[in-house]
């Protein structure tokens, strides 16, 4: 476990943003970033990451709206991802998705609908997590980000934020991220939590 942040949603759209975005989260700090991308993009991320000494995981984002549908898309993408996050758009495959273990991340305004109490204890002892895409408050929409810290506190699940950016200047310094707890009234400590633990957590 690194005391350095990590942020577990790069989108750069091209290889030289990939290397921007790498070189910017270095000067911030992070120590692990995971990036979904193009084959190219991934690559140059990856190359950067390493001159750099960063830490530096593939991620994948499926959607699914059943348990079927999900099993057959992970068979799809088997072996060419370090993180794979669900985006669920039905209760079956959010609960899927906290019985398998390959699910590292439940993203997405309907993952906090379709939480339950069997996936509030699978995702604390099974090594996943929610995501909260800040991405999303430069949208102007805060109660997505209130509802999923609100969430994590008072179940106590395992929570990551992430930038999900697609350029450098979309990054959050780490510990304004860490901060946002502020606007859920909740404890500091799981903002800190969610930028820099769990981040770790889910890549072990």
């Amino acid at each position: 476990m690194s005391s350095r942040p990590g942020d577990l949603c790069l989108r750069p759209p091209d290889p030289s943003i990939a290397g921007k975005i790498v070189r910017m989260a270095a000067r911030l700090g992070y120590g692990l970033l995971a990036v979904e991308a193009s084959d190219e993009a991934w690559r140059q991320a990856s190359t950067t990451c390493r001159e750099l000494g960063l830490k530096c995981i593939r991620r994948i984002t499926i959607k699914a709206s059943t348990s079927q549908e999900a099993r057959r898309i992970l068979r799809k993408v088997r072996g060419s991802a370090g993180i794979i996050a669900l985006r669920p758009l039905g209760v079956d495959a959010a609960r899927f998705a906290g019985r398998d273990s390959r699910i590292k991340l439940l993203v997405g305004y309907e993952a906090s609908r379709y939480v339950d109490r069997s996936q509030r204890r699978l995702l604390r002892v099974g090594g996943g997590a929610l995501e909260a895409d800040l991405s999303r408050l430069l949208h102007g929409d805060i109660g997505y980000i209130i509802r999923l810290l609100r969430l994590s506190a008072a179940n106590n699940i395992p929570l990551v934020l992430s930038s999900c950016a697609e350029d450098e200047w979309s990054l959050w310094p780490p510990r304004s991220a860490a901060s946002i707890s502020a606007l859920a009234s909740v404890p500091l400590r799981l903002g800190v939590e969610a930028v820099y633990i769990n981040p770790w957590r889910v890549s072990a």
